[in-house]
Order: C-alpha cells, then sequence, then structure tokens
C-alpha cells in the first residue's frame, strides 16, 4: 500500500512535540525520544532502498526538504498566503487570521493555515492522500521554474497547469495538520523541529550516510545502493561505487 501522507505528517508532529516539551525535560531526552520515533515509523511503515518497499527518495525529500536545492518552488510566505487564500474559499475575517504569520507571536505561515482550517474540518470526509502525490506535485511546480536543476525542468509537462491549480487539487484533500506541514515543506522551514538527520539516514540505511557523501543528491545515493544491492551481497557500496559522478556536488 503507498505511504500516506498523513503518515508523514504525523510524524513530523511528533517530533515537534518533542522540541516543545525539551525545556521540561531532562538532558539527552529529546535525542532519545526523537530517535525513538524516528526508529518506530521508518519500520512501521518499511522505509528502506528496497523499491519495492516505500519510495525512500520521496520519505528523504518530506523529511529534508531544504536539501532539496534542486527543486525550487518561486513560492515565498506572502505568493502562497495569496494561493491559500482563493484555494480554501476564505472570507474576510478567516483569511486575516491566515495573514497572521506577519505579526510575532501567532506563528509561521504553517501554524496559521493548520488553525484556520480546523474551524470547518470536523465532521468532514477522510480523503487519503499519498506521499508519492505530494511529491509529484511538488515536482511539477519545481520544473516550471527556470531556477530548479536541469533535470528537474527537462521533466515539464507542456499541460498548461497553473502551480495554483496544482496546489488546489492536493491542499483541499489534506486535513489541517498536513495542511500544516505541506506549507512547511514548500517554504522549506522545518524550523521547529531539532532533530539529527542521520538518525532518519541510519533507521532507513546504514549505507545512505557515506553514500551521501560522494552523491549528494537523494536520487543518486538510493539509485547507488539499489543497483548494489541487486549485484553485490550489500555488505556496503564498492570503491567503484563511491567514486564521484559527474554533475553531483560532493558532500563533506
Amino acid at each position: 500500500m503507498p505511504l500516506r501522507f498523513k503518515a508523514v505528517a504525523d510524524l513530523l508532529q511528533a517530533l515537534e512535540n518533542n522540541a516543545e516539551n525539551t525545556k521540561r525535560t531532562l538532558p539527552g531526552w529529546l535525542h532519545q525520544r526523537n530517535r525513538d520515533d524516528i526508529v518506530s515509523w521508518v519500520k512501521a511503515h518499511k522505509v528502506t532502498v528496497d523499491p519495492l518497499d516505500a519510495d525512500a527518495v520521496a520519505v528523504l525529500s518530506a523529511l529534508f526538504p531544504d536539501q532539496r536545492t534542486d527543486r525550487v518552488y518561486g513560492l515565498g510566505a506572502p505568493s502562497l498566503t495569496k494561493i491559500l487564500g482563493r484555494c480554501f474559499c476564505l472570507g474576510v475575517q478567516r483569511r486575516k487570521q491566515l495573514d497572521q504569520w506577519i505579526d510575532s507571536g501567532h506563528g509561521d505561515l504553517g501554524a496559521c493555515v493548520e488553525r484556520v482550517l480546523q474551524q470547518t474540518e470536523h465532521g468532514q470526509s477522510v480523503r487519503h492522500v499519498t506521499l508519492d502525490e505530494i511529491d509529484a506535485a511538488l515536482h511539477k511546480i519545481a520544473s516550471k521554474s527556470r531556477f530548479s536543476a536541469p533535470g528537474i525542468r527537462e521533466s515539464a509537462a507542456d499541460d498548461g497547469v497553473e502551480t495554483r491549480t496544482v496546489l488546489e487539487f492536493i491542499f483541499r484533500r489534506l486535513s489541517s495538520n498536513e495542511a500544516k506541514w505541506l506549507t512547511r515543506m514548500i517554504l522549506k522551514d522545518f524550523s521547529s523541529l531539532d532533530f539529527k538527520s542521520y538518525i532518519v539516514l541510519n533507521a532507513i540505511d546504514r549505507r545512505l550516510i557515506q553514500t551521501l557523501r560522494f552523491h549528494s543528491t537523494f536520487e543518486a545515493a538510493v539509485g547507488i545502493l539499489r543497483h548494489q544491492d541487486s549485484t553485490t551481497d550489500g555488505q556496503g557500496p564498492s570503491c567503484d561505487q563511491l567514486k564521484p559522478m559527474l554533475g553531483f556536488k560532493i558532500g563533506r
């Protein structure tokens, strides 16, 4: 079964809750709690580099949106606010609530989106959106930007579908919490979270950390490991596989 975006949003929310509770806990609690939550989540949803399991590239892209430097959406908080206001058909009062991110003390745009949608989502039927749908939509938006990587731009479809239409189709099917995290993914701002990336990488596949030092895109790293698993015993990337490839930035 495809991984639902709700599962990703639930993990992100748990990590945010952990960060908010850290002041009331002992030193080291946050790291251990985050590790437990992430490892349990990865196992529960079978996130591996195996192509038959949940898509590791889509999961990594969702958990580390700032690492997708190849994807440029051309959307800041002001422009995204305008799109979401039209998307949700907000009246004057609710639109003011959506704009509260501009003033300090009301949280970021994601938090404002969640509060606005919570007012009307009670009793609505559940409409499941998969992570693959989210990832495809973000890829489509990025393909329209001339600042995205060449490989992203080359996949652009000449279908005349505007960014606003792509976002409306997704956002109108999300719960308030899911909409909050998608908003933050688009803005590439997970500043409310505090967890170590190596926890996620180790939980998915211990070889990812080493591989990402030579192939700093998620697609390249996961592709290398999938190829290796199909041709070797899976003990670790060979020296040949860890040679830098033309066009890929080398990690430190």
